[in-house]
C-alpha cells in the first residue's frame, strides 16, 4: 500500500530530477535525504520540519520560505543558496557551508513588502561557514554559533539576542544595527558597527524569551509533586497530548487540529520529560468541563498565536513544550479569582509554584546599576522628592520584570509591600545603612558555659590546693 508520505517521497524525487519548483506547502516532514545531490533543487515553500539532509549538496537551491524547524542539515553544502525568509528554528546546521548563502528577508507583491525574515533562533551553527553569507535582519535569538566563521558577513540590523559567539571569527563582519543585548563570549575585533557599550545577560529579554523565563524560575519539582499527588499516574509510551486530542474530538473539535500539530511539534522536542506531560493532562482531564476547554482554548491560542505582530507568530518548539505547564496558571487563576469558593487548597498550591523569585530580579535590575543614580536623587533629598523617585523606579522596575517574564498579576503586590522600604533601609540621611553586628545569641552562651567551667575548673583546683596545705600542716 502507498502511504501519503511514499507519494512526497515520489514527487520530490520527480521534482529534484526535473527541476520543477514545488508549490508552496508541500509537506516532506522527516524526509531521508541525507549525502543527496541536490544541487539547485527548487524547494521553495516546502514543509521539510525534521528532515535528514546531513551531508547533502544543497549549492545553489531555492529554499526560500521553506520550513526546515528541527532540521539536520549538519556538515551540508548551502552555498550560494537561495533562503530567504527560510525558517531554520532549532535546526542543526554544525560545521555546515553557507558561504554567500542568502538568509535575508523575503518580499513579495508590488509595491515590495516583507513577508518573513529568516528565522534562526536557537539553532545550532557551531563550527559553521558562514563567511560572506547575507543575513541582514536574520532572526538569531538564542544561536549558537561558537567557532563560526563569519567572516565579511553582512549581519546588518540582525537580532543575536544571547546568542552565543564563543571563538567565532566576526573579522570583517558588518553588525551595523544588530541588536547584541546579551551575546555571550564575542570577540568583537575587526567588525564594523559594533557599539562595544553591550548590555550584560541577565535574562534573555522580550517577548519571545517572556515564557522561557518564567519556565526557568518555574517550580516545576514542587509542581508535579502536587499533580502526582492528586492523580492516579497512567504513563503510556510515547504519548504526550493524545487523551487531550481524544477528549477535544468530543467536546471542543475546532480546537483538535490545532492540538494534533502542536503534539508534532512537541514530540520533536529533545529535552521532554513525557511522563511530566501526561501527568498534566491527566490532571486537567480530572478538572470541570469548563476548566479543561478553557485550558485548551488559551493552550491552543498561546502556542499558535503566541505573538501579536512579527515574522511568525507560533511560538518555537520548546515554547509550546513548556506552555503545556505555564498555561495552567492563567486557568487556575481565572478561576480562582472569578470564584473563591470554586478553588480549591490545590489550586492554591499550584498557583505558588508559578510565583517567580522577585527577589532575585530585583537583585539582577540593582546589579544593572538601576539604583546607581539614588546618591544624587535620592538621598538627603525632601520626603516629596524621595517618593517621586521611588514611584518612578517601581514604574522601570514593573517594566523590566514585565520585559523578562511577561504581564504579572502578583508583582504590584511584590513592590508594594517589599520595593518602597529598599532605598529607605539602603540610603539613611544620605548614608548606607549600617548592619547590626551583634553577636547571635547561641554563640554568648557558649561562652558563658565555658567561663562557667573555667571557674568551676579554678575552684577545683584552689580546693586542691588548700587540702595540700594543710596535709604539709598535718605532717
Amino acid at each position: 500500500m502507498i502511504t501519503t508520505r511514499d507519494l512526497e517521497r515520489e514527487i520530490l524525487k520527480v521534482a529534484l530530477f526535473l527541476k520543477i519548483k514545488l508549490k508552496k506547502g508541500n509537506v516532506l516532514k522527516g524526509a531521508h535525504l541525507e549525502r543527496r545531490n541536490l544541487i539547485g533543487a527548487r524547494l521553495e515553500g516546502a514543509g521539510l520540519m525534521n528532515a535528514r539532509l546531513e551531508g547533502a549538496n544543497l549549492t545553489g537551491a531555492f529554499l526560500t520560505m521553506t520550513d526546515l524547524e528541527g532540521a539536520h542539515l549538519e556538515g551540508a553544502i548551502l552555498r550560494d543558496a537561495h533562503l530567504e525568509g527560510v525558517y531554520l528554528a532549532d535546526a542543526h546546521l554544525e560545521g555546515a557551508y553557507l558561504e554567500r548563502a542568502f538568509l535575508t528577508p523575503h518580499f513579495e507583491g508590488t509595491p515590495r513588502e516583507m513577508t518573513r525574515r529568516a528565522i534562526l533562533r536557537n539553532a545550532h551553527l557551531e563550527g559553521a561557514h558562514l563567511e560572506g553569507a547575507y543575513l541582514t535582519g536574520a532572526r538569531l535569538e538564542g544561536a549558537h554559533l561558537e567557532g563560526a566563521f563569519l567572516t565579511g558577513a553582512i549581519l546588518r540590523e540582525a537580532h543575536l539576542v544571547g546568542a552565543d559567539l564563543t571563538g567565532a571569527d566576526l573579522t570583517g563582519a558588518d553588525l551595523t544595527g544588530a541588536n547584541l543585548t546579551g551575546v555571550i563570549g564575542a570577540n568583537f575585533v575587526g567588525a564594523i558597527g559594533v557599539n562595544v557599550n553591550i548590555a550584560p545577560p541577565v535574562n534573555d529579554a522580550g517577548i519571545a524569551y517572556q515564557v522561557h523565563n518564567a519556565f526557568n524560575s518555574f517550580k516545576i519539582v514542587n509542581f508535579m509533586e502536587i499533580i502526582r499527588n492528586n492523580i492516579t499516574p497512567n504513563h503510556i509510551g510515547g504519548e504526550l497530548l493524545e487523551k487531550l486530542i481524544a477528549y477535544s474530538t468530543t467536546h471542543l473539535p475546532a480546537k483538535t487540529e490545532d492540538l494534533i500539530r502542536i503534539n508534532v511539534a512537541i514530540k520533536t522536542y529533545g529535552d521532554k520529560n513525557i511522563n511530566d506531560v501526561q501527568d498534566v493532562i491527566t490532571f486537567v482531564l480530572l478538572q470541570p468541563g469548563a476548566f479543561i476547554q478553557m485550558y485548551i482554548t488559551n493552550f491552543t491560542d498561546d502556542c499558535l498565536n503566541a505573538y501579536d505582530s512579527g515574522d511568525l507568530r507560533v511560538s518555537c518548539i520548546k515554547g509550546q513544550y513548556e506552555r503545556v505547564f505555564m498555561n495552567l496558571e492563567g486557568v487556575i487563576g481565572f478561576t480562582c479569582n472569578e470564584d473563591e469558593t470554586g478553588c480549591p487548597p490545590v489550586y492554591k498550591e499550584l498557583l505558588a509554584c508559578f510565583k517567580p523569585d522577585y527577589n532575585k530580579l530585583f537583585g539582577d535590575w540593582v546589579k544593572l546599576g538601576q539604583d546607581a543614580d539614588a546618591v544624587t536623587n535620592y538621598q538627603n533629598k525632601s520626603p516629596e522628592e524621595k517618593e517621586a523617585y521611588v514611584n518612578a523606579k517601581k514604574i522601570e522596575f514593573k517594566a523590566y520584570v514585565v520585559e523578562q517574564m511577561g504581564e504579572r498579576h502578583d508583582i504590584d503586590e511584590y513592590i508594594d509591600a517589599e520595593f518602597s522600604g529598599y532605598y529607605a533601609q539602603t540610603y539613611n540621611g544620605g548614608r548606607k545603612r549600617k548592619t547590626n553586628k551583634r553577636k547571635p545569641k547561641t554563640k554568648n552562651r557558649k561562652t558563658k558555659n565555658k567561663n562557667r567551667k573555667t571557674k568551676n575548673k579554678n575552684r577545683k583546683t584552689k580546693n586542691k590546693n588548700r587540702k595540700t596545705k594543710t596535709e604539709k600542716r598535718k605532717g
